[in-house]
């Protein structure tokens, strides 16, 4: 599971904190200078919540619902201000 953290503006937010809760417990990334983060070694099936938070930054959509298939990208968060 894959994805970037960016301002409206399109600009990558570094050092974000991106938590996946699921059946399997809770995973914790950090996104790198370009915004992008990235789970690893997940097992496909199940469901799961991705959740985004950078100091200093809101979100109007902070929670992600995804279903947990072979490779799933484009799992973005973009931030109000």
């Amino acid at each position: 599971l894959a994805g970037r953290v960016a301002t409206a503006g399109g600009r990558g937010i570094y050092g974000a904190r991106v938590t996946l809760s699921g059946a399997g417990g809770t995973l914790y990334a950090v996104t790198n200078p370009f915004g992008y983060y990235r789970f690893t070694g997940l097992g496909a099936g199940g469901a799961a919540a991705v959740t985004v938070s950078a100091k200093g930054r809101t979100f109007a959509v902070p929670t992600l619902f995804v279903s947990l298939e072979d490779d799933i990208a484009g799992v973005d968060f973009i931030a109000d201000r």
